[in-house]
């Protein structure tokens, strides 16, 4: 991991090195392999070793993109400690803080560095800049698209049992602050809020019922709960959206998503009273604009890197660097002084810094690192307000950019993030979510009906019963964690099924329901819940680490995602009638396995979010004979029609939805408009998914 005007971080440590820049593992000179999410929880943790780090802080740092379970860390960690050779009993390098988390003991050498994160806070150094070109190979890692709910949900749950502070320079809540009271707005959900110059107007990402995860920018006033809708199915995403100099636009990051695979976000400009919106920058996202309009800064997102720059705002490929990476640009108000951060708002930790508006100096304002999402300037032009996310929650802070204690402004149950102070400095604005995940039924997959059959509860790995009648998922909540649910699709009740954690379930029949429990050093349990007893009962066992379970039809075969030793990951099929093992296929990224109807064939996609073209896509392998096909280049989440004559499954970006592909003819039809909905079934022609949404509304907090 980089900071700002650092070179590309290798660490050593016992007979390892590891570039986080090129992603590689090494021992002795030769390359260890080590899949995606188990590499970047071990840079996160080298990164920071010697400190303790919690469980909620990796999950929220490796997996912003998506909602995951504890095991999909542990899993992680089981991945890393094999590929060291690290014994769980007596840790060399990965120590477990029961409860808590890990911390990298392992002594940690980093030669050469001569990152300005090593510089005390409060102190002045040089600037780096550059002029013109491409900047290549700066960076860690190229983090996922996600929503501004998304970015929230993974974290916010742990935030209903807890409220603590970020680590660092921090102080106790401001005991002068009167309590925020909500906005009132006529759409269904706010946040990222920006306020317009007269300081009574605003705008915000707003999300509608009749086009819930598609989000557009919208203008309200404090006054009144109407609101007016400036963007139509522009989605803005990732980082907080921004008024123009002359207050007639509103500037925002658009991701798109192209048949071949690209992912990459754009800035757009839309006017606020009427017009067609248009790219402002490509490959760009975060704008910011200097008080007198002339200069942006943005951060562009290149192959490996996302550093931070500025440009005449005519002419923003001619460019300076402010930091070889950074995220949220904001100038004071009166032009000194330009914040930042190096925390991804799509997810990853980093610091929060300011530059001189002639980036001759810069100082570091944090000590430890954390997870930002939205900054802005107090109208003294020495505080900077923040929101970020320690331990605990997110919350909005106060810190003066001359030193001293971060002050609290927010706390309580739930996350506050996307401050904006008006600029008369008396009334502070921010967004305040809590997370849901509820399932929806549509009796026509190809249909515009759907129902919410649960409200308030979080859902994954949702799957229709043969008759469509039930939903077997594994519900995440802070008494019972993970474990498997019986959810009635008409009435809404559902009924706890296991006794432990479960992971991805599984129809036998109507009456019985197979799932992945939890991991042992003997490999991972194949259990069967029968509904009308409720006896669990372990089926089989597999050798390893395992993901994302299929059954065949018979009920004869047992399929999963198994990791090796050294991280490799391979899609096994268990024959029950033998007890022998047959890999299908090995060496890439595998989710969303499915049996195909009708075929001796498995069926499985990439992540979600692009792991590379050699991975992406729906693709199909006969458990004989043929090697792997890709049906369709872009997309996730096979789900097929009853007979196997098509597949249905979800695409993100421009071309966000449900979508079927009928096997051997072309082109795919999209069925529905979505965004973000990773976790659905179809079954007899039915439809359940389980969709994102909370609680998120804007406040306001009038300051003295």
């Amino acid at each position: 991991m980089q900071v700002p005007g650092g070179s590309p971080r290798a660490y050593h440590f016992g007979s390892f090195s590891l570039d986080v820049s090129r992603r590689t593992l090494r021992q002795g000179g030769a390359i260890v392999h080590l899949t995606s999410k188990p590499f970047d929880v071990l840079a996160f943790l080298v990164e920071n070793s010697g400190r303790v780090v919690t469980k909620q802080e990796l999950m929220e740092a490796v997996w912003r993109d998506t909602f995951v379970v504890e095991d999909n860390l542990t899993q992680a960690i089981l991945k890393i400690r094999r590929t060291l050779g690290d014994e769980t009993d007596h840790p060399q390098f990965v120590l477990t803080i029961p409860r808590v988390g890990y911390r990298f003991a392992g002594p940690v050498d980093s030669p050469g560095s001569t990152a300005p994160a090593a510089v005390p806070p409060g102190v002045e150094a040089p600037a780096r800049r550059e002029q013109g070109g491409a900047a290549a190979g700066r960076g860690w890692r190229a983090w996922s698209v996600a929503s501004g709910i998304v970015l929230l949900v993974a974290v916010v749950l742990i935030s209903w049992l807890t409220g603590r502070s970020p680590r660092g320079r921090t102080a106790g809540m401001s005991e002068s602050l009167p309590e925020p009271m909500q906005v009132p707005l006529s759409t269904a959900s706010a946040t990222k809020p920006v306020f317009e110059a007269d300081g009574l107007h605003f705008l915000y990402v707003g999300y509608r019922k009749e086009r819930p995860g598609v989000g557009d920018i919208f203008r309200a006033s404090l006054d009144s709960p109407d609101a007016v809708r400036i963007t139509s199915d522009m989605d803005p995403r990732g980082d907080h959206p921004v008024l123009t100099p002359d207050g007639l636009g509103v500037v925002f990051t658009r991701w798109r998503s192209g048949d071949d695979g690209t992912r990459w976000p754009d800035l757009w400009q839309a006017p606020l009273h009427g017009g067609p919106p248009r790219v402002l920058v490509e490959q760009a996202s975060g704008a910011g604009f200097s008080p007198d309009g002339t200069r942006i800064a943005y951060s562009k997102h290149l192959p490996g890197s996302k550093p931070l720059w500025v440009a005449p705002r005519a002419e923003p490929g001619r460019y300076r660097e402010i930091g070889s990476i950074g995220f949220t640009p904001r100038w004071s108000p009166d032009g000194r002084w330009i914040a930042y951060t190096t925390s991804d708002p799509e997810g990853a930790a980093g610091d929060l810094w300011i530059a001189s508006d002639d980036l001759a100096t810069r100082r570091r304002l944090t000590t430890d690192r954390l997870q930002f999402h939205g900054l802005a300037w107090m109208r003294d032009s020495r505080h900077v307000v923040y929101a970020a996310h320690g331990d605990g929650a997110f919350r909005v802070w106060r810190v003066a950019i001359d030193g001293g204690p971060a002050v609290a402004m927010t706390a309580g149950v739930g996350s506050s993030s996307s401050p904006t102070v008006a600029p008369d400095g008396r009334t502070l604005l921010f967004s305040h979510v809590q997370p849901s995940r509820n399932l929806v039924y549509a009796p026509d997959v190809e249909g515009s009906v759907s129902t919410d059959i649960t409200e308030g509860a979080y859902h994954v790995w949702p799957v229709l019963s043969p008759d469509g009648s039930r939903v077997a998922s594994v519900i995440q909540t802070p008494g019972f964690n993970h474990r498997l649910f019986i959810t009635d699709v008409g009435t809404g009740v559902a009924t706890r099924m296991s006794d432990q954690p479960a992971r991805h379930p599984v129809w036998l029949d109507r009456g019985r329901v197979a799932y992945l429990g939890p991991e042992s050093a003997d490999g991972t349990d194949v259990r069967v819940v029968d509904l009308a007893t409720g006896a669990n009962r372990t089926w089989c066992r597999l050798g390893g680490p395992a993901t994302w379970l299929a059954v065949s039809p018979d009920g004869q075969r047992v399929g999963a995602v198994l990791s090796a030793p050294n991280g490799r990951q391979s899609i096994v099929v268990r024959d029950l009638r033998n007890g022998r093992d047959f890999v299908l296929t090995d060496g890439g990224e595998y989710e969303h396995l499915r049996w195909v109807p009708g075929r001796d064939a498995l069926s499985w996609s990439g992540p979600a979010k692009s792991a590379g073209p050699q991975t992406d896509g729906i693709w199909m392998g006969q458990l004989r004979g043929t090697a792997a096909v890709r049906l369709v280049s872009d997309g996730y989440s096979p789900a097929w029609k009853d007979d196997g004559s098509g597949v249905y499954y979800s695409r993100i970006g421009e071309h966000a939805g449900l979508w079927r592909y009928d096997v051997g003819r072309l082109p795919p039809v999209q069925l529905r408009h979505w965004a973000e909905i990773d976790y659905f079934d179809v079954r007899g022609g039915r439809l359940v998914f389980a969709r994102i949404g909370s609680a998120t509304r804007i406040f306001r907090l009038p300051l003295s």
